[in-house]
């Protein structure tokens, strides 16, 4: 087993990349950008009229229940 592990760590190659010890630059276009970012104090956001959603839990139980029914007598047909 020990042997299999050597194999595979050995068949693995890897490049040694040597760090950079200087300094990154700064980005040479950096100055020339005028950026404004402009946010609002407050945001209003507007909630879901959930009475929408009643309305289409229950088509959709009633869709689901006679399409469940007519595949039934389909089935039973057949």
């Amino acid at each position: 087993m020990e042997d299999e592990s050597k194999d595979v760590e050995s068949a693995v190659d890897h490049d040694e990349v040597d760090s950079d010890p200087s300094e990154p630059s700064s980005a040479p276009i950096a100055g020339a950008l005028n950026i404004m970012v402009s946010v609002p104090e407050t945001i209003e956001i507007e909630m879901v009229d959930s009475s929408v959603l009643s309305q289409y839990e229950t088509w959709a139980l009633i869709s689901s229940t006679l399409f469940s029914a007519f595949i039934a007598f389909l089935v039973a047909i057949i």
